[in-house]
């Protein structure tokens, strides 16, 4: 029995099997050392700063330019039939309106204009089934530039930061919170968690900031401490998330 107990006092304190509940505050507390830093991060991420998306202006034109639609717009080599069709069409869509065409632009601003005539109705109408035809799908058709690609991922990056930020800030309130409770009135305990998993320390070290009297703990009373400093820690923190 003795010979048990001294090869287990060798083994390694952490080899011991923690509950999900333990592993989970235990992955809270290694985070709070660099949660302030994390917190910045995400503040500067929700004000659209900083962010690993940032759209810049080139001269080259984005690959979804098309040039069917750019030829429609600008009547090029068209016989007459359909010049009159795209006179109709420019009535109400002008060329300079897009810096960059793509057949979905003007089928949206096509079906929302207002035709002044029947004729430039039969046109647009026209017009519309033809860019509708060559679209296909839906999924097929809804293609962006370069910087509509970038100016989505900003967006998602930006909400998504502004969905992180609350639950980091009541994340470390709750954890200082209970820190500073377990500190107060079971100062062994947090000294446990503070220097074990805040600070990353070794067992050894942590035995010895968590002395009792001037004396180390030993490895039994280490682990003893230790399992009820994480009971102690997750019956406070109440609201953790």
């Amino acid at each position: 029995m003795t010979k048990m107990t001294d090869a287990q006092q060798r083994l390694p304190l952490d080899v011991e099997p923690f509950t999900e509940r333990e592993k989970w505050i235990i992955a809270r507390l290694r985070e709070f050392y660099t949660i302030d830093r994390e917190i910045r991060k995400t503040e500067t991420h929700a004000r659209g700063d900083d962010l690993p998306y940032e759209p810049s202006v080139t001269a080259a034109s984005p690959r979804d330019d098309n040039p069917v639609v750019l030829r429609i717009l600008r009547q090029d080599v068209l016989p007459q039939t359909v010049k009159d069709i795209v006179s109709s069409v420019q009535s109400y869509v002008s060329p300079k309106e897009f810096q960059y065409a793509a057949m979905y632009r003007v089928v949206r601003q096509l079906s929302d204009v207002k035709t002044a005539t029947e004729e430039h109705e039969r046109h647009i109408q026209k017009v519309l089934e033809l860019l509708k035809e060559r679209m296909g799908d839906q999924e097929e058709y809804l293609e962006l530039t370069e910087i509509e690609r970038l100016a989505i991922k900003r967006e998602a990056y930006i909400q998504a930061a502004r969905e992180r930020l609350p639950i980091l800030l009541k994340r470390r309130r709750i954890i200082d919170e209970t820190l500073d409770d377990l500190k107060k009135y079971y100062p062994e305990w947090w000294a446990i968690l503070w220097y074990k998993y805040v600070l990353g320390k070794t067992e050894k070290e942590t035995m010895e900031k968590a002395a009792r009297d001037g004396v180390p703990l030993t490895p039994q009373e280490y682990r003893t401490s230790r399992r009820d400093a994480l009971r102690q820690f997750y019956k406070w923190a109440v609201g953790l998330c």
